[in-house]
């Protein structure tokens, strides 16, 4: 058995669940190891991970896919279940999705770049709300994202924009805007937190904001 000795490169892709560690890497590589060993449990090669990171849910590996929304493993061998959405016509031909999903009663919510500008800055961002199972596209929101990841709380989706200063907040059902906020600047890679009632993001303004 092999043994994860060393440090594989992009520290944002991991996760853990139960007794194994899942960790992508800038290699194109998906490794599973157990946490208490650091034996390998299985590898997958050809997996690309960037900004989003990979999500353990319900006995699976998700992956944001750059082409098809995500890719999902079964966690415990490595077997892919589901290669995403290959529909062009329903994800769009030039939709690059890159950032962490978010999961909610049965449904996903993935951000995309919609075609890559300079130094990787989509030249627009999209929300999408999918089904968790086979990618099937619920909603579409226009604007949101890209580079950042959404996140869920009391059936309401909160996603800032990669591309303009505003930050949406969204029916997670629907899709629908609830109320929108402006920033001083557009939001890049920055994780949201919810805490206390109200959600935190760092703009490209360099500020942390409160937004209730």
């Amino acid at each position: 058995m092999l043994r994860l000795a060393h440090w594989f490169g992009n520290r944002r892709c991991r996760a853990i669940d139960g007794d194994l560690v899942y960790f992508g890497s800038w290699s194109h590589s998906l490794y599973a190891f157990d946490k208490r060993t650091g034996d390998i449990v299985w590898k997958e090669n050809g997996i690309g991970l960037d900004s989003g990171t990979l999500i353990a849910y319900e006995g699976k590996i998700y992956l944001p896919h750059h082409n098809n929304i995500f890719t999902y493993f079964d966690a415990k061998t490595g077997a892919i279940l589901c290669a995403g959405n290959t529909n062009a016509a329903e994800k769009g031909n030039f939709s690059d999705f890159n950032a962490t999903p978010a999961f909610h009663h049965g449904r996903a919510y993935y951000t995309a770049r919609v075609g890559v500008g300079l130094r990787g800055v989509p030249l627009s961002s999209k929300v999408y709300c999918v089904d968790a199972a086979t990618a099937k596209i619920h909603w579409t929101f226009p604007d949101g994202g890209g580079l950042s990841a959404p996140a869920i709380a009391s059936d309401r989706v909160y996603i800032a924009s990669g591309n303009t200063p505003l930050f949406y907040c969204l029916d997670a059902m629907t899709g629908k805007p609830l109320w929108i906020h402006k920033l001083g600047n557009r939001v890049e890679e920055a994780t949201l937190c919810i805490y206390q009632n109200k959600v935190f993001v760092l703009a490209g303004d360099g500020y942390v904001h409160a937004i209730e």
